[in-house]
């Protein structure tokens, strides 16, 4: 189980989120670790308006985006039941696929995907955890292996 303090309010969650919420937890993980290429090249890929500065918004829509990658195992650019299934089990995955299933069509599109506010709410969350100084933005200089000693 996940160790945040707001975690209480979460349960239950749909293994998806669950999944979520673990890879951003490796990308704040890799984003305190400090510059290295890989977490450099990360910062950069995830900084969408390249201003040097990570936001909420580009960390919530980074992890967002890789995760329906992750889930779009035929990569048709959409998530049908079955994939779905793959990773959300029972009958609380199926109505996780439901409620997110916006137009009824038995496919998640990317907008539906992306759309749910609990999930963007939790990301924004776990971003103010790694953000030094509060000011809902990153800077490379705030990661904490680039501040001189």
């Amino acid at each position: 189980m996940f160790d945040f303090p707001f975690s209480k309010r979460l349960k239950p969650m749909p293994s998806a989120m669950k999944f979520t919420l673990l890879f951003s937890q490796l990308l704040a993980v890799a984003c305190l670790a400090g510059a290295n290429p890989t977490t450099d090249k990360l910062y950069a890929e995830i900084d969408q308006n390249k201003d040097g500065k990570l936001t909420a918004k580009e960390f919530a829509d980074h992890i967002i985006g890789v995760s329906f990658v992750l889930f779009d195992t035929n990569h048709d650019h959409k998530i049908d039941a079955k994939e779905w299934a793959a990773v959300e089990k029972g009958l609380e995955g199926e109505k996780a696929f439901a409620e997110l299933d916006i137009d009824k069509n038995g496919v998640l599109t990317f907008k539906e995907y992306s759309g749910n506010p609990m999930s963007r709410e939790v990301l924004i969350r776990i971003f103010s955890t790694i953000d030094p100084n509060h000011d809902g933005v990153l800077t490379v200089e705030e990661v904490p292996a680039n501040k001189k000693k």
